[in-house]
């Protein structure tokens, strides 16, 4: 990867040596080999690269001088974006981007595809630019102080510059823990601004920054193919270039593989595109011990290995490697994750494997690791629109049989459901939804997070979430393309930029999601839904496409594997520590103010290890969502003042 940063200050404003080496200190992690640097007219752009950026010269120059490019990611589609210059592609995707803007201008960014960060100085119109990719795999925070701005890969090289301390932001803090991300672009410290996904900063020397979106996820209109043997052909096609395109680059490739079909879909494409003599190493997650039947969901599976298992019999050339939580406590590294990613994380609770597998991959020269995410929401989408579609189009007797088919309830109570339930105000789905779980007088994140009362109402979180226009847990009664599209925009709003980069930095290992792939996703979201349900059949593409490259039992397996199945065992065997940092909660002035402690303690102190699943189901959201997100906000905000020194 690539550490990127610039400061814009007024005309004639130069940056003091010691400013420009602290910068390029606090970019180090995220490009070690080398460092390079240019300071002009109110201008310094500093880069700092490894050796994913081996043929990079930073900044890249055109025109004389007349546009200077930092630049941080890749062009996925090279051929195409060279293809349009009528050039051969160079050998660094920072020369092709900048031969693609000096050609299309600020247009160019529509025909990319692939995740990046950048920052564009342009001498003629004194104008500074930064940008991030559509879907949010890249980051670039910010500050403006006076007259001058600063915009980095990471937080550290702004505060390094020693004029803007590190405070955490209490209400970024708060979204944290009730898992909102209304605002992306609030970063966890005051003062500081995250640049959202598919948006665009500009600047001029001593004027304010303007932001704004440059792009949207829009369905487009459904695709009219001749047979449904040619959805999967093009479903094919999509999947092995995106599959291809993220397999270069240095070291060996190794992939996410569980039971399922998208990481299973992404390691048999990625295997009959390797060389035969090439080897993919795979990852898988398994539980640490015998799993109790009463532990398992209906229709879940709770170990994925024996479908792995199956899936590197059909493909020789990989190799399995199958992670478990035992020795490990789900809090350890926190620190320098907090370090090297700019903020805690959403699920901590299967950190430990993570870190774990990516020591192994690191150990065994593996340099990239693909990923299915989101392949439910794109390629492998389970058609819930079926019906809605049906009685659009006046096929009432395709309607009435899918609707059997859902098995919830009466088939004329699913029909009225499908239909109807798109065309209800948002605030009415949110109502039943709350209804049904439990509380209809609160939003959904009242019944796990853990925040104090008076927290939530300082920081407006309701209100806030009510101004976003739409919201995930109401949102998701819907099941349109165009619900679809804003549920993949929300995931791109998520800080996973900040926690890939981190990955990169510790491990070396660059994280890619071929189903993330931007015209996969665009293509997705055009397929009727008749091809993605049948008969009751769910994910009818994707298990179509799966039959043509894995075993039969994982291509029809209509079970879902069930993610950590024994966090119950793992939190009675950290009982002890969980108190440790619940002591330390409460011991924190700030953190007691906002966390709820005493409701946690009382949930503990009646655990039972040997009773998974008689818990009263909202105190195991509590527990499986509530405490961790408390304990980590807390870690957090005793690291960042420690940080200060």
């Amino acid at each position: 990867m690539t550490g990127i940063a610039a400061i814009l200050g007024a005309r004639g404003w130069e940056p003091e040596g010691a400013q420009v080496e602290r910068l390029a200190a606090a970019l180090a992690p995220f490009g070690p080999e080398r460092t390079c640097h240019d300071i002009g007219d109110a201008a310094c752009l500093v880069a700092t690269l490894d050796d994913f950026s081996a043929t990079a010269t930073l900044p890249a120059i055109s025109g004389g001088g007349r546009l200077r490019l930092l630049f941080d990611g890749r062009l996925d589609n090279r051929d195409d974006l060279a293809a349009d210059l009528g050039i051969a592609a160079p050998p660094d995707d920072a020369a092709l981007a900048l031969a693609h803007l000096d050609r299309f201008g600020r247009d160019a960014f529509h025909r990319w595809t692939g995740p990046f960060a950048l920052i564009l100085w342009e001498e003629d119109a004194r104008r500074l630019t930064a940008a991030v990719d559509h879907l949010g795999r890249r980051a670039l925070a910010w500050h403006r102080d006076g007259q001058r701005l600063a915009i980095a890969s990471h937080p550290s090289a702004i505060f390094a510059l020693g004029d803007h301390a590190r405070a955490v932001d209490r209400v970024r803090l708060a979204d944290f823990l009730a898992r909102l991300h209304v605002e992306p672009a609030r970063s966890w410290y005051e003062g500081i601004a995250r640049l959202p996904a598919a948006h665009m900063l500009t600047a001029a020397p001593g004027e304010a920054p303007e932001v704004r979106r440059y792009w949207r996820l829009e369905p487009g209109e459904p695709l009219r193919l001749p047979s449904d043997d040619a959805y999967v052909e093009e479903a094919e096609a999509l999947l092995a270039r995106a599959v291809a395109d993220r397999l270069r680059g240095p070291g060996k490739p190794g992939a996410q593989l569980s039971g399922g079909l998208d990481s299973a879909l992404v390691a048999a494409t990625a295997c009959a595109r390797l060389p035969e003599s090439n080897r993919l190493t795979t990852f898988t997650f398994r539980p640490a011990s015998e799993v109790a039947p009463e532990e398992i969901r209906p229709g879940y599976y709770p170990d994925e290995t024996p479908y792995v298992r199956e899936i590197a019999a059909r493909w020789p050339q990989i190799d399995p490697v199958f992670v478990d939580s035992a020795g490990g406590t789900w809090d350890e590294g926190l620190e320098e994750l907090f370090r090297l990613g700019a903020g805690a994380v959403q699920s901590p609770n299967i950190l430990h494997g993570q870190r774990r597998y990516m020591e192994i991959a690191r150990d065994r020269g593996v340099r990239v690791v693909l990923t299915g995410d989101p392949g439910n929401l794109t390629l492998s989408w389970n058609g819930r629109g079926v019906v809605r579609e049906h009685l659009a189009r006046l096929r009432l007797g395709a309607a009435w049989r899918e609707a059997r088919g859902f098995g919830e309830g009466s088939a004329a109570a699913t029909l009225a459901r499908h239909a109807l339930y798109p065309l209800m105000p948002l605030g009415f789905l949110g109502r039943r939804l709350r209804a049904r779980e439990g509380h209809p007088d609160k939003t959904v994140w009242h019944g796990f997070s853990v925040m104090r009362a008076e927290v939530w109402h300082d920081c407006g979180l309701e209100a806030r979430e009510r101004r976003a226009g739409w919201r995930y847990w109401e949102q998701r009664a819907l099941s349109t393309a165009e619900s679809r599209a804003r549920f993949i925009e929300d995931m791109a709003s998520h800080d996973t930029a900040e926690a890939l980069q981190a990955m990169r930095a510790e491990y070396g290992i660059d994280v890619r999601d071929p189903m993330r792939d931007r015209r996969l996703v665009e293509w997705s979201l055009r397929v009727p839904q008749d091809q993605c349900r049948r008969d009751g059949v769910d994910r009818w593409l994707a298990r179509r496409l799966a039959a043509r490259m894995l075993p039969e039992s994982v291509a029809w397996n209509l079970k879902r594997g069930q993610q950590w199945v024994d966090w119950h065992r793992q939190v009675a065997a950290n009982l002890p520590r969980l108190h440790e940092q619940l002591d330390m909660l409460e011991g924190d002035p700030e953190t007691a103010a906002m966390i709820d402690t005493p409701r946690i303690r009382a949930i503990l102190d009646r655990w039972d290890d040997h009773a998974p699943g008689r818990l009263d189901p909202r105190d195991e959201w509590v527990v499986r969502i509530g405490l961790l997100a408390a304990v980590q906000a807390g870690r957090f905000v005793r690291w960042t003042r420690g940080a200060n020194g």
